[in-house]
């Protein structure tokens, strides 16, 4: 029996998520407490989190491939005949 493999997206999400509480959590912490070595260790895990969110980014080959679309069409309007030009 094959393992289902996670949804990169969905754990890219949850570690962007935490990235951002831990940093949230961690200046609260150090504003209340007024010191940053105590906290230290949460702005680490704060960036752990963007290190494995940077790490888990879309790898080409799984994208789906979209034609490009078409240009869009303008419409260019004629000058009317026997109207002054505009300076």
């Amino acid at each position: 029996m094959k393992t289902p493999t996670p949804d990169r997206g969905l754990l890219r999400t949850v570690a962007f998520s935490l990235a951002v509480v831990f940093l949230i959590i961690g200046m609260y912490q150090t504003v209340l407490e007024n010191s940053l070595p105590r906290n230290y260790w949460l702005f680490m895990l704060s960036a752990v989190c963007l290190l494995v969110y940077r790490q888990l980014r879309p790898v080409p080959g799984d994208l789906p491939s979209t034609p490009p679309s078409p240009p869009a069409r303008t419409k260019a309007g004629k000058p009317k005949p026997g109207g002054k030009a505009r300076r």
